[in-house]
Formats: C-alpha cells, structure tokens, sequence
C-alpha cells in the first residue's frame, strides 16, 4: 500500500516543482525503454530453456510495472496542473473584478468632482442669449438671404 505525501509550495514554485516531477517520470522512461529493451534481446537467446524465459517474463512484468509508476506520476502532474489552473483562473477572474471596482469608483468620483457639461448650442444659435429668452436680434436679415429664400421657393415648386 502506498501514500501520497504532499508538501507546500510557494504558488509562484508550483511551474519548477511540476519540472522536477517531469523530469523524474523523463528518467523513468529511459528506465523503462531500457528494460523493454533486455526482453526484447532476452527473446533473441535461446527460447528453448525455460529460465530464458523467466528472465523474459521478469522483464517484461518490471517494464509494466514501472509503466504503471510513470502512470501515476502523470496523474498527480495532471491533478497539480488542475489545481494550478483553478488559482491562475479564479486569481484572474479576481482582477478582473478589481478592475472593475476601481473603474466604478473612479467613474463615481469624477462624476461628483466635475462640472456639469452644458447641452450643446445648436449651430448658428452661438451667439444667442438663452439667459433670457431666444433671439437673434444680432443677425440681421439681408436682402441677399431674401433673394436666395426666394430663388429656393421656386425651384421647390418646379
């Protein structure tokens, strides 16, 4: 029976222990090529005696046996990579969140610190006075703009 033992781990050291443990199962499978290999020539001897064969038989149960090592090696890597991932998403999804937060605030602030925008003066309106009602006694009406009033009548009834 085995056990998993476990150790912290600063979050930033969680990419090089996840190296480590790669690594590890990386020299257990040249192991295991190697082993794989010695059956391979074991089968090359003599397969008339049975302790050829044994030793054939043991190489070949060490190889699956330490394929079944590497497996569980993987799985843990996988279940580390897992757990590591939930914290990037859910520490990114926190800064977005952060973000914004600060955002609003800094609306809100500057919603209350700022002027109010007056509407905007329609053109040609510029120079009137909306204090105290609408006018336009400061243009004039020239007889240029009466012509031209009239030329546009015209042409909108042919």
């Amino acid at each position: 029976m085995k056990a998993k033992i476990f150790h912290a781990v600063d979050i930033a050291e969680i990419p090089k222990e996840l190296q480590k443990m790669l690594k590890t199962v990386e020299k257990q499978l040249n192991k295991t090529l190697q082993s794989n290999e010695t059956s391979y020539h074991v089968l090359n001897l003599n397969t008339d005696k049975p302790q050829n064969i044994d030793c054939c038989i043991e190489s070949v149960n060490d190889t699956r046996l330490m394929l079944a090592e590497i497996d569980k090696a993987l799985a843990d890597s996988v279940e580390f990579l897992n757990g590591f991932k939930n914290y990037v998403v859910q520490n990114s999804q926190k800064s977005k969140e952060d973000l914004v937060k600060r955002a609003v605030a800094s609306h809100k602030r500057q919603m209350t610190e700022a002027e109010p925008v007056p509407d905007p003066i329609p053109v040609g309106h510029e120079n009137c006075d909306t204090e105290h009602g609408h006018s336009h006694d400061n243009t004039a009406i020239t007889k240029e703009m009466l012509q031209r009033l009239a030329e546009l009548k015209d042409a909108n009834k042919g």
